[in-house]
């Protein structure tokens, strides 16, 4: 809920500001040159887009032909780009132009990646169990001896191994290999 009032303070914020830029810059070099540059980036921002749309189109049909779905999203960026360069505004078309930049782009993918990888490493790490709610998968369910069980998989087969929960409470949950 706190990053929405934000959001929506730049949304409101964001005219006002570009009005104030536009104005500054009008007075510099006049009112026709800054609707000129303006109409101008907006044409380039279609552009972009429209050129990513094609590169977007290409990647489908490549990942179509070799029959495999990792299409991805690269052109994503390339795509905000254009829609900032297309909106009229002096800030919006200096944050579109920024996006165009690969090392940019790059380095605010590894900030949101980073961001929801610590979110999701906030939950617990451990599951305390009591002696009677873990159980021993491979013997339960097929009634065979674990050795077999484990042949019959392509797997390599591995030791056994048991969680146990802690023994004095102050630890952790150990694991303790059968020998």
């Amino acid at each position: 809920m706190f990053h929405v009032r934000w959001v929506l303070a730049g949304l409101l914020i964001l005219p006002i500001a570009e009005l104030a830029v536009f104005l500054a810059i009008a007075s510099e070099i006049g009112v026709l040159a800054a609707l000129s540059v303006m109409l101008a980036t907006s044409l380039a921002g279609a552009a972009v887009i429209r050129g990513a749309g094609r590169a977007a189109r290409s990647r489908l049909r490549a990942c179509v032909d070799a029959s495999t779905l990792d299409a991805g999203i690269p052109g994503l960026f390339t795509l905000l780009a254009g829609i900032l360069l297309l909106v009229p505004g002096f800030l919006t078309d200096v944050a579109g132009a920024l996006l165009l930049v690969p090392a940019l782009q790059r380095r605010i993918l590894a900030t949101l990646l980073r961001s929801f990888g610590e979110a999701r490493s906030k939950t617990a790490a451990v599951v305390e169990l009591d002696p009677d709610e873990w159980r021993r998968v491979a013997e339960e369910d097929t009634g065979q001896d674990p050795k077999q069980v484990t042949l019959a998989h392509s797997c390599p087969p591995a030791s056994p191994v048991l969680a146990t929960p802690p023994e004095s409470g102050s630890s952790a949950s150990r694991v303790k290999e059968e020998q």
